[in-house]
């Protein structure tokens, strides 16, 4: 970040919503680093997918279930498969890579076994994780479709139980079993001591679901007085609030973002860091039409300049949206977005875009309709300044003063 901001937060990419109570909230120091929502790694640079780590899971029951296949295989060959963990697809090079649990490639004739043992879930596995790849590509672009429209007042939705109350199982012996115990004091007391074993075991689960359910109520609490402070109008409330809406976004990269309300709580100023054009995709990817192999598309250097033009721009709307909508208190806003220009470039720190959008403006805005407009339309209806060269790579701009306008 080029201007030192009062708050900075590192928004980790997450393709599902979070608990929107596992949130601890902004540290009381003035300027700080928090990461506030769950991880989700990513393989390879530039990459969007991840191992299927159920696959060997659904092998196992499939050996389990099958055991004409299993009977076929040599005691080398089921040794191969006990070691299968997860599939994963290479979406720069299309090939099909079989993990062990910790996550290391096998021998490529692994692969070979498992398209003779079970062809339909590696195919399965891998249309999952095609279908998973062009979801994520496409959430690049779409990040700003589900923009909240500026309200009255920020409101947090109710609290829902993360799950419900386990059932408590009976103890259940075989026939035999409890025919012998009628004869034989050591099997009885065998029987007796599993029957408890198997009660501990029931009242510690039942134990950690209320430990769970306890911590869920906890952090539901704080942040039930977080919201009604900021109602208060409280500067460290609205703040907290902003943060605990920018961390339930699922952000399809890690994005930092720095802001700083002025003194009067009338004025916003946001930066946002847009990642790197290099760790951009390169690939699209299609299932092969015979057999289960992949077919990779790569991506010319104007779609991927277009592609992260258009992820920086939905970001900066999304923010823009999300501001406006936590902190009713705020009329004026400054977002200045900044990194490298183009893939490659040696400087990093200068403006891409920036952008000045009133209260009023925005909120003649119609949002149901920005799934229908590009980002970069809607940003510049507003006071806005980019500057692109013929191959529309960004060129540095001035920001915005963070001054209000009244003042200007």
């Amino acid at each position: 970040m080029a201007q030192r901001l009062r708050h900075t937060l590192v928004l980790e990419p997450g393709f599902g919503p979070p608990s929107p109570y596992a949130w601890s909230g902004l540290p009381e120091s003035p300027e700080t680093t928090e990461r506030v929502a769950h991880r989700l790694g990513l393989h390879g640079e530039g990459g969007l997918l991840v191992p299927d780590r159920g696959y060997g899971h659904r092998l196992k029951s499939v050996l389990s279930r099958r055991s004409l296949v299993r009977r076929g295989l040599r005691h080398g060959e089921l040794e191969v498969l006990s070691r299968v963990a997860a599939l994963l697809v290479n979406e720069h090079t299309g090939n099909i890579q079989v993990l062990d649990r910790e996550q290391r490639p096998l021998d490529p004739q692994a692969l070979m076994l498992l398209l003779r043992v079970d062809p339909d879930g590696v195919r399965q596995s891998v249309d999952e994780q095609i279908q998973q790849h062009q979801q994520r590509l496409e959430g690049l672009v779409t990040l700003h479709h589900c923009t909240p429209a500026p309200g009255e007042q920020p409101l947090l939705s109710p609290m829902a139980a993360e799950e419900p109350e386990p059932a408590m199982l009976p103890f259940r012996a075989g026939l035999w079993e409890r025919f012998l115990a009628l004869w034989s004091a050591r099997r009885r007391a065998c029987l007796a001591s599993r029957r408890r074993r198997w009660q501990e075991q029931q009242q510690q689960v039942r134990l950690a679901w209320l430990q769970r359910l306890h911590r869920h109520a906890g952090q539901f609490e704080r942040l039930r007085r977080l919201y009604q402070a900021a109602r208060q109008g409280q500067r460290q409330a609205l703040e907290g609030v902003l943060a605990h809406r920018l961390s339930m976004v699922p952000w399809p990269r890690v994005t930092q973002v720095a802001f700083q309300l002025s003194d009067d709580l009338r004025g916003l100023t946001l930066e946002v860091d847009v990642p790197d054009p290099a760790l951009f995709p390169y690939t699209k990817l299609r299932p092969h039409p015979r057999g289960a192999g992949v077919l990779v598309t790569w991506l010319s250097d104007g779609a991927r300049r277009r592609l992260h033009r258009e992820h920086a721009h939905a970001t900066g709307v999304r923010l823009i949206g999300e501001a406006l909508a936590a902190i009713p208190q705020v009329h004026w806003l400054v977002l200045s977005a900044h990194g490298r220009g183009r893939a490659g470039d040696p400087v990093r720190g200068h403006y891409l875009y920036s952008v000045r959008v009133e209260r009023g403006g925005w909120r003649g805005l119609v949002f149901e309709e920005f799934s229908s407009h590009p980002p970069e339309r809607i940003l510049s209806g507003f006071e806005y300044r980019q500057t692109l060269d013929g191959q529309g790579n960004w060129r540095p701009v001035q920001p915005f003063s963070t001054q209000p306008p009244e003042a200007l």
